[in-house]
């Protein structure tokens, strides 16, 4: 990776440092509010995860409907 594009990765990757934080501490307080269990905390911090990961690929991914379409009902398929 060159010097330049090691910067603009870092310049990209800072900009949406705030939403990535604005996500963890929602669902962080909500978590601690007692609105979301525990496993709903878990798989935002995975779908903020994701995201990033999949930023940082180069892949199309984007923060902006992350929380209006997450639906923890579609990822849990527990039989409890």
């Amino acid at each position: 990776m060159s010097e330049q594009t090691t910067q603009e990765f870092y310049l990209k990757l800072s900009k949406l440092f705030e939403k990535i934080i604005a996500l963890i501490r929602v669902a962080l307080e909500k978590g601690a509010q007692g609105k979301m269990g525990i496993f709903t905390v878990c798989d935002v911090l995975a779908e903020v995860r994701k995201t990033t990961l999949n930023m940082v690929a180069g892949k199309d991914a984007s923060f902006e409907n992350l929380l209006e379409d997450y639906s923890p009902e579609k990822l849990n398929k527990t039989l409890h």
